[in-house]
């Protein structure tokens, strides 16, 4: 398995496995994506199995920040490890940078509660650890995770304010 940028050749299928992979309340359009990554701010990566693109990993960049954006592996490859072995490729990736992600709270009240659940453990499971930092991603409640370095809530919203904008910015609040 290889983490590599993504070249053109790669976006289609990149664009689809995103398109299935998230629903359109949790999607940034993915132009302003490849725009990001132009200006340097994103990187979006291809996680390649004998060449071919099986899973993306869309990264923000913001000072000492890392942003685990998006993260996916296609159907047809899931349940193989692959995203555990990208996972830790991440990591190795950006480990002068302090890693982190949002998840959707776990909530019993929600239709996906064990969806939910058995990503929390599978982030768990692959080193990264609780912030009790509680958002909301454009109305979603999330949580921050975190390769373990300290994070502030203003810190996060720095990603967003500076590398997506202060239009998507407006877009997050802390929870209680």
């Amino acid at each position: 398995m290889e983490l590599k940028k993504a070249e053109k050749r790669d976006l289609r299928k990149l664009k689809k496995i995103y398109l299935e992979a998230f629903p359109k309340a949790e999607r940034k359009p993915f132009w302003l994506m490849k725009q990001k990554a132009l200006q340097g701010k994103m990187e979006l990566l291809s996680i390649q199995e004998k060449g071919e693109p099986v899973g993306l990993a869309f990264m923000v960049l913001y000072q000492d920040l890392a942003l685990l954006d998006y993260f996916a592996i296609a159907h047809a490859y899931r349940g193989k490890k692959i995203g555990s072995k990208a996972l830790e490729l991440l990591k190795e990736r950006y480990h002068k940078q302090r890693f982190l992600l949002e998840i959707e709270q776990v909530d019993k009240a929600a239709s996906n509660n064990a969806e939910r659940i058995r990503r929390k453990q599978f982030y768990l499971k692959n080193g990264l650890h609780e912030t009790g930092i509680q958002v909301s991603v454009f109305q979603v409640p999330m949580e921050l995770l975190t390769d373990g370095r300290p994070l502030t809530f203003e810190e996060y919203y720095g990603i967003y304010l500076t590398s997506i904008g202060p239009v998507f910015a407006r877009q997050i609040k802390r929870l209680p």
